[in-house]
């Protein structure tokens, strides 16, 4: 499975015991609902990356392209979880992509 998302809708890099892996919360992740993806297993590098790029200054947006970066990110099936957060597990491949 995977999901393509905005950057602007990443919610937290959140880092654990293991230097190697983070998870990743991304903010209504589908339509017409308020809950947030948790994606676990994320390689670290990628994540830091997401959350540097997403918290920069700068403009990401090849010329005469006015759509947002997004990501898209490959996970296992989604479960539901408590307190409007689902998760998955992180599947392979991430991208980060400059246009839709």
């Amino acid at each position: 499975m995977q999901l393509v998302i905005s950057l602007a809708n990443l919610q937290k890099v959140e880092f654990k015991s293991d230097p190697n892996k983070c998870n990743v919360s991304f903010k209504n992740y589908k339509a017409g609902s308020s809950n947030a993806l948790l994606i676990t297993d994320v390689p670290a590098g990628a994540g830091t990356m997401l959350g540097a790029v997403q918290n920069s200054n700068l403009q990401i947006q090849p010329p005469f392209n006015q759509n947002q970066p997004v990501v898209m990110i490959e996970h296992s099936a989604i479960a539901a979880g408590a307190g409007g957060v689902d998760q998955a597990q992180y599947a392979g491949r991430i991208e980060l992509r400059e246009f839709v």
